[in-house]
């Protein structure tokens, strides 16, 4: 007998649950949208998020629970265009300026949000509305390169291409982010132009430059990746790294960890200002 949608997207979410307490029980699973909220309807999306307890993630972990969720998508029979899942951890989720829910989607979520397995505490989201335009980006960067890395089993079962492509986003948004955190520490202040430009452009300054400056903000990180970041540059290299997964994985984990010690860095060493945050009431 065939299942339907509401059949399949059950079995994806109790799979995933199963699989996360039984393998990775500190790390939480919710869900929302239409499976939950109208049962006798078709479902939209599988709709939810995965919470890491720590802003750099662990990524054996990550890479162990997107293998599985391309594990379940191909025994069940669902797209990978049918899961927005988002992939969260709670100190961000906490602070608030990294992640990407306003304070609308915040209270949406825990009104309607289900707790699957581990931790989902919704009422320590920290929603914003009134988020600059230089923040916002930045957030929602790190979301999209999060979700990204989170869905690469997925995406390289259907396309080496669009993995390779994902991958080289995530070397765009990396080498942008150092410059957006300059200037979002001195979002309503006197910006000093020279700082901004040795950490937007590796040319300008020396790499003793690039350091201070980046360090003056986000304090003492592994910063090396910056070291090799111009040849994944070139579109042939990054092409050619699908052909070797240990390869790609390494290079793609080690970008993701570095923007990720960036964002933890900001906000151990930046208290958020008065106009950034909102908490959801």
């Amino acid at each position: 007998m065939t299942e339907n949608r509401r059949e399949k997207f059950g079995r994806f979410y109790d799979g995933l649950a199963k699989y996360l307490s039984e393998t990775h029980p500190s790390v939480g699973l919710f869900g929302y949208g239409s499976y939950f909220e109208k049962p006798n309807q078709e479902p939209g999306d599988i709709d939810g998020g995965i919470i890491m307890p720590t802003v750099v993630t662990d990524k054996e972990s990550v890479l162990d629970i997107s293998k599985q969720i391309a594990l379940l998508l191909k025994g069940i029979g669902i797209r990978k265009n049918d899961v927005q899942l988002n992939l969260l951890d709670t100190p961000t989720s906490i602070d608030g300026r990294f992640l990407s829910y306003s304070l609308d989607y915040c209270l949406y979520i825990q009104r309607h949000g289900r707790d699957l397995t581990g931790n989902c505490d919704f009422d320590t989201f920290k929603g914003i509305d009134n988020k600059f335009s230089i923040l916002g980006s930045a957030a929602y960067n790190f979301r999209r390169v999060r979700n990204n890395f989170l869905m690469s089993h997925s995406t390289l079962q259907e396309s080496e291409v669009e993995a390779a492509t994902d991958l080289e986003r995530m070397i765009d948004k990396l080498k942008r982010i150092p410059r957006k955190a300059s200037q979002i520490k001195s979002y309503g202040k006197e910006e000093d132009t020279r700082y901004e430009k040795i950490l937007a452009d590796l040319k300008v300054g020396t790499k003793e430059d690039f350091v201070r400056c980046l360090t003056s903000i986000v304090g003492e990180i592994d910063l090396g990746f910056f070291d090799q970041i111009k040849a994944y540059e070139d579109h042939e290299i990054v092409a050619n790294l699908v052909k070797n997964r240990q390869a790609l994985f390494w290079a793609w984990a080690y970008a993701l960890s570095t923007f990720e010690a960036i964002v933890e860095g900001y906000i151990k060493h930046n208290p958020p200002l008065e106009v950034q945050v909102r908490t959801v009431i």
